[in-house]
């Protein structure tokens, strides 16, 4: 019991300092020497608990994504209790986030851009969210169809990351969330009018309000 008690101790350990140094310097500037040394560990034992840095990237990912959508739960609840509001609400606060939060942003912008590295955890995210789009529309789709809307979607979703991390965007946020999301609907098959009212009801629901997160990639709803 004492064993698993220090090695989860020191794994945790690990992942809060991997977490914090992602936050401040990003991935790619994130050293095992630097997780080792702010974990207060040997660094060999990163690899011992995680296999690899970037094997810690991806669970800060994952968490990260859960805290975007526990936050649009927590603030909306019955609100948006259509799966679509919800999704293009979970949108719409990423990209206000990523728009003005540079820490997150380069986090981000760095998992996006790394394809061969974190493919495969972003592809599945990806694919869960083209799942709901399916379901929300009511459209029947093979496993081969999804996959390659979803790749097509992901290619779209790398470059808008891009263009925010490197201030190209050349129109609003709001502009471009609005056609992000009707061209995935549309790749699903939804049908027009249906998808309008999706995105006018969640951005009727967002007016005024933000996400923030912090160091720790915990994510709330604030006002502007």
């Amino acid at each position: 019991m004492g064993e698993y008690s220090v090695s989860a101790a020191t794994r945790n350990a690990i992942y809060r300092a991997s977490r914090t140094l992602f936050y401040m310097k990003g991935i790619d500037d994130t050293s095992c020497r630097d997780i080792g040394y702010a974990a207060n560990v040997n660094k060999s034992l990163i690899s011992y608990h995680f296999k690899s840095k970037n094997a810690i990237a991806e669970l800060v990912l994952r968490d990260f994504v859960k805290s975007m959508v526990d936050a649009v739960e927590e603030r909306w609840g019955t609100e948006a209790s259509e799966h679509a509001v919800r999704d293009t609400l979970v949108e719409l606060m990423m990209f206000r986030l990523l728009s003005t939060n540079h820490n997150i942003c380069r986090f981000y912008y760095e998992i996006q851009s790394e394809a061969f590295t974190f493919e495969d955890s972003t592809f599945e995210i990806q694919i869960n969210v083209m799942r709901e789009y399916a379901a929300d529309c009511g459209v029947e789709i093979s496993e081969s169809q999804l996959n390659t809307v979803t790749a097509m979607v992901q290619g779209t979703e790398r470059e808008l990351v891009r263009l925010v991390f490197c201030g190209l965007l050349n129109e609003s946020i709001e502009d471009m969330v609005r056609r992000d999301v009707s061209c995935c609907f549309f790749l699903i098959g939804a049908e027009s009018d249906q998808v309008q009212r999706w995105i006018d009801d969640a951005f009727r629901l967002a007016e005024g309000l933000t996400m923030v997160c912090d160091d720790t990639f915990t994510c709330r709803i604030v006002n502007v």
